[in-house]
C-alpha cells in the first residue's frame, strides 16, 4: 500500500498519469539523444532501477533504447527477481542452443505509490518491467541490494525535504553494484525566463516568487540538484558531476515545449503546494495560478521559457 507519510504534492490521477507520460519524451530531448547521460557506457548497462517511477514510462523507453543499440540483445523469458539478471540456471538449457555470453536484462521500478503503475507491453524489449511499492527514505529489500548497474531517478524536488536527500543517496548506494552508476534529474526552480529579473513578465516573477515560498515553506529546496551533487559527494560516489540542461541553449527548438511543459506543472504543482503549505487554500491556489498561466499563454515578450533541468552523475566505487 501507498506510504501514508508521501509528501509528494502532484496528484495521481488519469490527468497527472497522461502529463508524466508526455514530459517523459521532453525530459530526455533535454538531456540528449538517450535516457541514459552521455558520461555512462551503454555497454554496461545491463540492470537497471527506477526510483520515483511514477507510470514506469522512462523504463519501458530505456528497455527499448537498450534493446534498439545492443545488436546481441535477444528476447529474454521473464525475469521474476533481480537475481536472474546475474545468474542463469544453464541445466535446463540443455536442449537449447543459447550462447552462454547472451546478454541478459532486467528492469525494475519503485514508487511509493502504485496507482500510476501501468502494464506496459513489452513483447519489443529485453526483458518485462517490474514495478513495486517502495519510498526512496526507506532501505530496499535484500534482494534488491548491490544489484543494479544504473540506478535512475527523476523530478523529487517537490517530494522530498531538504533533510530526506541524505538517506534517498544512502539508500540508492545499496541498490548499486560496486562500479554501478546513479543518474538523478532534476529541475533548478528558481529560474523560468531567459530575461533578466528586472524586465522578465511580472507573472513570471510572481510565479516564481510563490513556487519558491511554497517550496521553503515545506521544507523543500528549490535548487534540488545541487543538494544532490553535494549529498553524492558526502555518500563517497565518486565521479560525481552536474550537468545543466537547460532549454536557453536551444531557444527555437524547445521554445514551444518549455512554455508547454510549464503550463502544465505549474498547473499541477503550483495550487497543491501552497495549500499543503498552508499559504493559501487550494481553490483559491487554483484562481491564482490560473490568473498567471493566462497571462504566461499571452506572450512572454522577449523573454524565453526555460526549463532548468540538470543532472547528477556518480559511481559506486568499484573498490571499497
Amino acid at each position: 500500500m501507498a506510504n501514508e507519510n508521501e509528501t509528494y504534492p502532484l496528484g495521481r490521477d488519469s490527468k497527472e498519469s497522461a502529463r508524466l507520460n508526455v514530459q517523459n519524451a521532453f525530459l530526455i530531448e533535454l538531456i540528449g539523444t538517450s535516457p541514459i547521460h552521455a558520461s555512462i557506457p551503454e555497454n554496461e548497462i545491463k540492470c537497471v532501477a527506477d526510483v520515483a517511477t511514477g507510470t514506469g514510462v522512462w523504463l519501458r523507453d530505456i528497455a527499448t533504447h537498450l534493446q534498439k543499440t545492443n545488436a546481441k540483445t535477444k528476447l529474454e523469458p521473464m525475469c521474476h527477481s533481480p537475481s536472474s539478471c546475474s545468474t542463469r540456471n544453464t541445466s535446463e538449457d540443455t536442449d537449447t542452443d543459447t550462447d552462454e555470453n547472451e546478454e541478459e536484462y532486467y528492469y525494475h521500478g519503485f514508487d511509493i505509490s502504485p496507482t500510476q503503475f501501468i502494464k506496459y507491453n513489452t513483447s519489443n524489449t529485453v526483458s518485462p518491467i517490474n514495478l513495486s511499492v517502495h519510498n526512496i527514505l526507506d532501505p530496499f529489500p535484500e534482494e534488491h541490494k548491490g544489484r543494479y548497474d544504473l540506478v535512475h531517478v527523476r523530478l523529487l524536488v517537490m517530494g522530498l525535504k531538504v533533510e530526506d536527500y541524505e538517506a534517498a543517496i544512502r539508500n540508492i548506494w545499496g541498490l548499486l553494484k560496486p562500479g554501478g552508476y546513479m543518474q538523478w534529474e532534476d529541475i533548478d526552480a528558481t529560474s523560468y525566463s531567459t530575461a533578466p529579473a528586472e524586465t522578465e513578465p511580472p507573472c513570471v516573477t510572481e510565479m516564481r516568487r510563490l513556487i519558491t515560498r511554497a517550496v521553503n515553506a515545506l521544507g523543500m529546496s528549490p535548487v534540488a540538484p545541487a543538494v544532490i551533487e553535494r549529498e553524492a559527494v558526502e555518500a563517497g560516489l565518486e565521479g560525481v558531476r552536474r550537468d545543466v540542461c537547460s532549454t536557453v541553449s536551444r531557444k527555437e527548438k524547445l521554445r514551444d515545449k518549455a512554455r508547454e511543459w510549464l503550463v502544465r506543472a505549474a498547473r499541477c504543482a503550483l495550487p497543491v503546494s501552497m495549500a499543503k503549505a498552508g499559504l493559501i487554500g487550494e481553490d483559491e491556489g487554483k484562481e491564482v495560478t490560473e490568473g498567471l498561466l493566462r497571462e504566461l499563454e499571452m506572450g512572454w515578450g522577449d523573454a524565453v521559457p526555460v526549463v532548468n533541468l540538470q543532472v547528477v552523475v556518480g559511481r559506486r566505487p568499484l573498490l571499497e
